[in-house]
């Protein structure tokens, strides 16, 4: 309601969203562009094979991967050029510590292994499906 009322003063440029799916673009406001829009673009190519609540839960891991190559590596421009020592490693080493968006607390081991194997997912499709965004070699392995 406060966003409403703003809006209606001019304070603020556009309404408040109402129901619906946040858009992906919007999900991932915290990646960099040029990682969001392939993040993106693969989220928007899943939903053709995917019920729309896998893809949503695909977003929200694959965002948590996105914002933290965005804050370790702010340069990067595009996941074909992330390196397993500078980008990945330290990423799988940050779960430990990774906290849920929800209530803050730790996250389990199991939501651990779902962040992996999202991103292992989304790098094997890019591979399989031969995008330009795909890294030369494998960055990521099963153990």
């Amino acid at each position: 309601m406060t966003h409403m009322v703003l809006f209606h003063l001019g304070v603020l440029d556009s309404p408040p969203r109402s129901g619906g799916p946040v858009p992906y673009q919007e999900r991932l406001a915290e990646v960099a562009a040029p990682l969001r829009a392939e993040l993106v673009g693969y989220l928007e190519r899943k939903r053709a094979t995917c019920d729309r609540t896998t893809v949503s839960t695909m977003a929200t891991r694959l965002k948590h991967f996105g914002v933290f190559l965005t804050r370790a590596d702010p340069a990067l421009t595009s996941v074909r050029d992330l390196d397993r020592r500078r980008h990945v490693e330290p990423y799988l080493a940050s779960l430990v510590d990774a906290v849920s968006d929800k209530d803050r607390s730790p996250i389990s081991i199991g939501d651990r292994n779902r962040r992996v194997v999202a991103i292992a997912t989304f790098l094997r499709d890019i591979t399989e499906w031969g995008w330009d965004a795909a890294p030369a070699r494998r960055v990521l392995f099963a153990r």
